[in-house]
């Protein structure tokens, strides 16, 4: 991402799942039906997967073995993705409770783009969390690590430490 994209990115408005749906009312009905719809599907692909691990219960050894890897990786993969697409839709109708922060808000705040935190494009940084001349914390798929003291962080890590704030406060500025 170039430092534009990054600015264009923080000044976007943050929108929570019931927001959205209070923006957009006539979207529910669709969500609902998409939602029933998963669900049904989710529930063919678990019918058909059980059917296929009793059918190789009889293998033994690495042919057996073998036959699970192929069922996980295939229908496995697909069983994953729909129940993340299912939960994803319930967020739309969970009901927030004012102050409280929804696992949907963490996975948010976890997004935010660390580099832009520290207020660099690069993937080398000094740690935050000691002092040095020489950089020894990489930064890699939002995550940090310094090779020097080990400290390891995200976003809402780094921001505690940073501002010395709790958990649901890193979370809430984040978003």
């Amino acid at each position: 991402m170039t430092d534009l994209e990054i600015e264009w990115r923080s000044f976007q408005p943050h929108y929570s799942s019931r927001e959205l749906l209070e923006i957009f009312p006539e979207a529910e009905s669709y969500l609902r039906d998409r939602l029933m719809r998963y669900n049904r599907y989710l529930k063919s692909v678990a019918r058909i997967v059980k059917k296929q691990l009793k059918h190789i219960a009889r293998y033994k050894g690495f042919q057996k073995y073998f036959w699970e890897e192929i069922i996980r990786m295939e229908d496995g993969d697909l069983l994953n993705l729909c129940q993340k697409e299912i939960e994803r839709i319930q967020n739309f109708f969970r009901k927030e409770i004012p102050g409280q922060i929804t696992d949907a808000d963490i996975q948010r705040a976890r997004e935010y783009p660390l580099k832009q935190l520290l207020g660099t494009t690069k993937d080398k940084v000094l740690c935050p969390h000691h002092k040095e001349k020489n950089p020894s914390c990489f930064l890699k798929n939002n995550f940090g690590y310094c090779f020097s003291c080990g400290y390891t962080f995200d976003s809402i890590k780094y921001l505690q430490d940073r501002e010395n704030i709790g958990f649901v406060e890193a979370v809430k500025r984040l978003m």
